[in-house]
Protein backbone atom coordinates (compact mmCIF):
# COMPACT_ATOMS: atom_id res chain seq x y z
CA UNK A 1 0.00 0.00 0.00
CA UNK A 2 1.06 3.66 -1.22
CA UNK A 3 1.77 6.32 1.82
CA UNK A 4 -1.19 8.68 2.09
CA UNK A 5 -0.21 11.89 -0.17
CA UNK A 6 -0.97 15.34 1.98
CA UNK A 7 -1.70 17.21 -1.90
CA UNK A 8 -5.17 15.38 -0.84
CA UNK A 9 -7.64 18.09 -1.61
CA UNK A 10 -9.73 17.42 1.84
CA UNK A 11 -6.79 18.52 3.96
CA UNK A 12 -6.58 22.40 4.37
CA UNK A 13 -2.88 23.12 2.54
CA UNK A 14 -2.23 24.68 5.06
CA UNK A 15 -2.35 21.61 7.76
CA UNK A 16 -0.53 19.52 4.62
CA UNK A 17 2.55 21.76 4.53
CA UNK A 18 2.79 21.18 8.24
CA UNK A 19 2.25 17.14 7.60
CA UNK A 20 5.08 16.95 5.50
CA UNK A 21 7.67 18.51 7.93
CA UNK A 22 6.97 15.65 10.21
CA UNK A 23 9.54 12.35 9.33
CA UNK A 24 8.02 10.01 10.82
CA UNK A 25 4.40 10.75 9.26
CA UNK A 26 6.10 10.15 5.74
CA UNK A 27 5.27 7.06 5.47
CA UNK A 28 1.32 7.15 7.01
CA UNK A 29 -0.88 4.70 5.36
CA UNK A 30 -4.04 7.01 6.67
CA UNK A 31 -4.85 10.77 7.63
CA UNK A 32 -7.87 12.70 8.60
CA UNK A 33 -7.64 15.98 9.07
CA UNK A 34 -11.00 17.50 11.09
CA UNK A 35 -10.96 21.38 12.24
CA UNK A 36 -11.21 21.83 16.49
CA UNK A 37 -14.39 22.95 16.97
CA UNK A 38 -14.66 23.45 21.11
CA UNK A 39 -11.40 24.71 21.53
CA UNK A 40 -11.14 28.11 22.63
CA UNK A 41 -8.41 29.84 20.42
CA UNK A 42 -8.95 33.27 19.39
CA UNK A 43 -5.85 33.46 17.81
CA UNK A 44 -4.80 30.46 16.41
CA UNK A 45 -7.10 27.38 14.15
CA UNK A 46 -6.54 24.10 15.38
CA UNK A 47 -7.19 20.56 13.91
CA UNK A 48 -7.30 16.89 15.17
CA UNK A 49 -4.71 15.23 13.12
CA UNK A 50 -5.03 11.22 13.17
CA UNK A 51 -1.70 9.38 11.38
CA UNK A 52 -2.58 5.98 11.61
CA UNK A 53 -5.19 5.94 14.01
CA UNK A 54 -2.81 8.18 16.47
CA UNK A 55 -4.33 11.45 16.79
CA UNK A 56 -2.35 15.04 17.15
CA UNK A 57 -3.16 18.43 17.61
CA UNK A 58 -2.12 21.01 14.61
CA UNK A 59 -2.05 24.49 15.19
CA UNK A 60 -1.76 27.01 12.58
CA UNK A 61 -0.77 30.09 14.22
CA UNK A 62 -2.39 33.66 13.30
CA UNK A 63 -0.46 35.83 11.43
CA UNK A 64 -1.95 39.19 13.86
CA UNK A 65 -0.31 37.68 16.93
CA UNK A 66 2.70 39.80 16.75
CA UNK A 67 0.02 42.96 18.09
CA UNK A 68 -0.94 41.20 21.06
CA UNK A 69 2.84 41.17 22.04
CA UNK A 70 3.16 36.99 21.86
CA UNK A 71 6.95 36.78 20.08
CA UNK A 72 7.02 33.14 18.81
CA UNK A 73 10.63 32.23 19.93
CA UNK A 74 9.76 33.25 23.16
CA UNK A 75 6.28 30.59 23.06
CA UNK A 76 8.56 27.77 21.90
CA UNK A 77 11.40 28.08 24.51
CA UNK A 78 8.55 28.59 27.20
CA UNK A 79 6.70 25.76 25.64
CA UNK A 80 9.81 23.49 25.62
CA UNK A 81 11.03 24.07 28.86
CA UNK A 82 7.17 23.77 30.35
CA UNK A 83 7.65 20.17 28.48
CA UNK A 84 10.60 18.93 30.04
CA UNK A 85 9.09 18.99 33.10
CA UNK A 86 5.19 17.20 31.92
CA UNK A 87 3.77 20.32 33.19
CA UNK A 88 2.62 21.27 29.51
CA UNK A 89 2.01 18.73 26.22
CA UNK A 90 5.19 16.92 24.66
CA UNK A 91 6.39 19.77 21.69
CA UNK A 92 6.69 17.31 18.44
CA UNK A 93 7.10 19.92 16.16
CA UNK A 94 7.20 24.19 16.62
CA UNK A 95 8.23 26.26 13.70
CA UNK A 96 9.27 30.10 13.41
CA UNK A 97 6.00 31.33 12.08
CA UNK A 98 4.39 29.57 15.26
CA UNK A 99 2.73 26.64 13.98
CA UNK A 100 2.86 23.18 16.28
CA UNK A 101 2.51 20.11 17.00
CA UNK A 102 1.14 18.09 19.67
CA UNK A 103 0.20 14.30 21.24
CA UNK A 104 -3.64 14.23 21.39
CA UNK A 105 -4.48 14.29 25.46
CA UNK A 106 -7.95 13.23 26.46
CA UNK A 107 -9.46 15.18 29.62
CA UNK A 108 -11.23 17.98 30.19
CA UNK A 109 -10.90 21.83 30.56
CA UNK A 110 -11.38 23.00 33.52
CA UNK A 111 -14.00 25.82 34.80
CA UNK A 112 -14.30 27.96 37.84
CA UNK A 113 -16.12 25.29 40.11
CA UNK A 114 -13.12 23.28 39.91
CA UNK A 115 -10.93 25.28 41.52
CA UNK A 116 -13.04 25.20 44.69
CA UNK A 117 -12.03 21.89 45.59
CA UNK A 118 -9.63 21.80 47.81
CA UNK A 119 -7.28 18.42 45.69
CA UNK A 120 -7.53 20.54 43.03
CA UNK A 121 -6.13 23.55 44.56
CA UNK A 122 -3.27 21.40 46.00
CA UNK A 123 -2.86 20.01 42.03
CA UNK A 124 -2.46 24.00 40.77
CA UNK A 125 -0.01 25.01 43.73
CA UNK A 126 2.38 22.05 43.14
CA UNK A 127 2.17 22.81 39.00
CA UNK A 128 2.81 25.98 39.85
CA UNK A 129 5.58 25.41 42.56
CA UNK A 130 7.10 23.13 39.85
CA UNK A 131 7.21 25.63 36.75
CA UNK A 132 8.44 28.12 39.16
CA UNK A 133 11.24 26.11 40.18
CA UNK A 134 12.53 26.49 36.03
CA UNK A 135 15.07 29.59 35.74
CA UNK A 136 17.17 28.69 32.82
CA UNK A 137 14.31 29.54 30.42
CA UNK A 138 15.43 31.88 27.44
CA UNK A 139 12.23 33.43 26.81
CA UNK A 140 11.40 37.08 28.62
CA UNK A 141 7.57 36.82 29.67
CA UNK A 142 7.72 40.36 31.84
CA UNK A 143 4.38 41.23 32.09
CA UNK A 144 5.30 44.88 32.56
CA UNK A 145 7.13 44.55 29.30
CA UNK A 146 3.98 43.28 27.68
CA UNK A 147 1.97 45.81 28.80
CA UNK A 148 4.00 48.44 27.38
CA UNK A 149 4.24 46.88 24.45
CA UNK A 150 0.41 45.95 24.18
CA UNK A 151 -0.20 50.04 24.67
CA UNK A 152 2.63 50.89 22.02
CA UNK A 153 0.72 48.27 19.58
CA UNK A 154 -2.69 50.28 20.10
CA UNK A 155 -1.05 53.46 19.75
CA UNK A 156 -0.10 52.07 16.33
CA UNK A 157 -3.58 50.68 15.99
CA UNK A 158 -5.04 54.08 16.49
CA UNK A 159 -7.06 52.43 19.22
CA UNK A 160 -8.86 54.96 21.46
CA UNK A 161 -7.15 54.60 24.96
CA UNK A 162 -8.25 55.28 28.19
CA UNK A 163 -8.21 59.01 29.57
CA UNK A 164 -6.86 57.77 33.23
CA UNK A 165 -4.08 56.01 31.36
CA UNK A 166 -1.32 57.55 32.17
CA UNK A 167 -2.32 57.65 35.47
CA UNK A 168 -2.53 54.12 35.69
CA UNK A 169 0.97 53.52 33.95
CA UNK A 170 2.34 55.27 36.70
CA UNK A 171 0.66 52.90 39.45
CA UNK A 172 1.51 50.31 37.17
CA UNK A 173 5.46 51.39 37.58
CA UNK A 174 5.21 52.07 41.14
CA UNK A 175 4.40 48.19 41.47
CA UNK A 176 6.97 46.83 39.29
CA UNK A 177 9.45 48.78 41.61
CA UNK A 178 7.50 47.23 44.87
CA UNK A 179 8.24 43.84 43.25
CA UNK A 180 11.66 44.32 42.17
CA UNK A 181 12.41 45.36 46.01
CA UNK A 182 10.28 42.66 47.98
CA UNK A 183 13.45 40.61 48.96
CA UNK A 184 10.95 36.98 49.02
CA UNK A 185 10.12 37.82 44.79
CA UNK A 186 12.32 35.51 42.53
CA UNK A 187 11.42 35.28 38.87
CA UNK A 188 10.69 31.69 36.99
CA UNK A 189 8.94 30.22 34.35
CA UNK A 190 5.10 31.50 34.42
CA UNK A 191 2.29 30.74 32.23
CA UNK A 192 0.99 34.26 32.16
CA UNK A 193 -2.38 32.81 31.06
CA UNK A 194 -3.53 31.26 33.84
CA UNK A 195 -7.21 30.98 33.36
CA UNK A 196 -9.87 27.66 33.80
CA UNK A 197 -9.62 27.23 29.74
CA UNK A 198 -5.93 26.88 29.83
CA UNK A 199 -6.15 23.80 32.39
CA UNK A 200 -6.82 20.45 30.60
CA UNK A 201 -7.42 17.09 33.46
CA UNK A 202 -7.08 13.95 31.85
CA UNK A 203 -8.02 12.40 35.19
CA UNK A 204 -4.55 11.83 36.22
CA UNK A 205 -2.01 14.62 34.96
CA UNK A 206 -2.62 18.73 35.16
CA UNK A 207 -1.51 19.83 31.71
CA UNK A 208 -1.34 23.35 30.97
CA UNK A 209 -2.04 24.65 27.19
CA UNK A 210 -1.00 27.62 25.56
CA UNK A 211 2.08 28.98 26.11
CA UNK A 212 1.84 32.43 24.05
CA UNK A 213 2.69 34.82 27.02
CA UNK A 214 4.77 33.29 29.00
CA UNK A 215 8.40 33.30 29.67
CA UNK A 216 10.86 34.17 32.63
CA UNK A 217 8.85 36.56 35.10
CA UNK A 218 7.01 37.40 38.38
CA UNK A 219 5.56 34.03 39.30
CA UNK A 220 3.01 36.17 41.70
CA UNK A 221 1.26 37.23 38.19
CA UNK A 222 0.26 33.90 38.10
CA UNK A 223 -0.82 33.32 41.58
CA UNK A 224 -2.76 36.54 40.58
CA UNK A 225 -4.57 35.06 37.76
CA UNK A 226 -5.08 31.74 39.93
CA UNK A 227 -7.06 33.72 42.90
CA UNK A 228 -8.79 35.89 40.23
CA UNK A 229 -10.08 32.67 37.90
CA UNK A 230 -10.90 30.58 40.87
CA UNK A 231 -13.02 33.59 42.61
CA UNK A 232 -11.23 32.71 46.05
CA UNK A 233 -12.19 35.13 48.92
CA UNK A 234 -9.62 36.47 51.60
CA UNK A 235 -9.55 33.35 53.31
CA UNK A 236 -8.85 31.35 50.62
CA UNK A 237 -6.38 33.84 49.24
CA UNK A 238 -4.30 33.52 52.31
CA UNK A 239 -4.62 29.41 52.60
CA UNK A 240 -3.09 29.91 48.63
CA UNK A 241 -0.17 31.85 49.80
CA UNK A 242 0.79 29.94 52.87
CA UNK A 243 0.32 26.52 50.75
CA UNK A 244 2.29 28.22 48.10
CA UNK A 245 4.91 29.37 50.21
CA UNK A 246 4.96 33.13 50.04
CA UNK A 247 4.53 33.55 53.75
CA UNK A 248 6.03 37.27 53.83
CA UNK A 249 4.01 39.75 56.00
CA UNK A 250 2.81 41.48 53.21
CA UNK A 251 2.51 38.74 51.13
CA UNK A 252 -1.81 39.60 50.28
CA UNK A 253 -0.99 43.59 49.72
CA UNK A 254 1.39 42.46 47.38
CA UNK A 255 -0.66 39.65 45.84
CA UNK A 256 -3.24 42.38 45.58
CA UNK A 257 -1.77 44.87 43.94
CA UNK A 258 -0.61 42.51 41.04
CA UNK A 259 -3.94 41.94 40.51
CA UNK A 260 -4.21 45.43 39.12
CA UNK A 261 -1.36 44.09 37.35
CA UNK A 262 -3.95 41.33 35.75
CA UNK A 263 -6.58 43.76 34.97
CA UNK A 264 -4.49 46.21 33.43
CA UNK A 265 -3.02 43.49 31.06
CA UNK A 266 -6.65 42.02 30.62
CA UNK A 267 -7.40 45.51 29.56
CA UNK A 268 -5.09 45.88 26.84
CA UNK A 269 -5.70 42.88 25.20
CA UNK A 270 -8.74 43.28 24.53
CA UNK A 271 -8.52 46.59 23.62
CA UNK A 272 -5.97 45.58 21.21
CA UNK A 273 -8.14 42.55 19.87
CA UNK A 274 -10.81 45.17 19.26
CA UNK A 275 -8.53 47.07 17.30
CA UNK A 276 -7.63 43.98 15.40
CA UNK A 277 -10.94 41.76 15.31
CA UNK A 278 -14.20 44.48 16.14
CA UNK A 279 -16.12 43.47 18.99
CA UNK A 280 -18.84 42.08 16.51
CA UNK A 281 -18.73 38.42 18.13
CA UNK A 282 -17.41 39.30 21.65
CA UNK A 283 -17.42 43.12 22.94
CA UNK A 284 -13.81 43.46 23.56
CA UNK A 285 -14.44 46.62 24.12
CA UNK A 286 -16.62 46.56 26.87
CA UNK A 287 -14.00 44.06 28.18
CA UNK A 288 -11.58 46.37 28.21
CA UNK A 289 -13.61 49.25 29.71
CA UNK A 290 -14.57 46.46 32.89
CA UNK A 291 -11.03 46.11 33.75
CA UNK A 292 -10.19 49.40 33.91
CA UNK A 293 -12.67 50.56 35.64
CA UNK A 294 -11.25 47.81 38.53
CA UNK A 295 -8.24 49.87 37.84
CA UNK A 296 -10.04 53.13 38.54
CA UNK A 297 -11.76 51.95 41.72
CA UNK A 298 -8.57 51.19 43.28
CA UNK A 299 -6.89 54.23 42.35
CA UNK A 300 -6.21 55.87 45.72
CA UNK A 301 -5.43 52.45 47.44
CA UNK A 302 -2.65 51.37 45.36
CA UNK A 303 -1.09 55.39 45.38
CA UNK A 304 -0.96 55.37 49.48
CA UNK A 305 -0.06 51.91 49.98
CA UNK A 306 3.14 50.83 50.96
CA UNK A 307 3.51 47.63 50.13
CA UNK A 308 6.12 46.62 52.08
CA UNK A 309 5.21 47.82 55.29
CA UNK A 310 1.29 46.61 54.76
CA UNK A 311 0.31 43.36 57.10
CA UNK A 312 -2.65 41.65 57.61
CA UNK A 313 -4.43 43.19 53.98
Amino acid sequence: MEPVSTTDRTIPQEVAAIIAQIPQWANARSISVAALQDVISLNNTNYKVTIDGQPYVVRIAAETTHWLGVQRADERAAAYAAAQIGVGPPILYFDDAGNMVMPWINGRHWETHDFQNPANCTRVIETLRRLHAVTNVQANGSVFNRIERLIANAVALNIELPDTLEQQRLILHQIEAQRQQDEHAHSGLCHNDFWANNFLDDGQQLWLLDWEFSGDADWLFDLATFALSARFNEAQIAEMLAQYGYLAPHARAQLHAMTYVVWFFEGMWALVQHGLRGSADYDYRAHAERQFQRMNNHFAEYQLRDMGATSGV
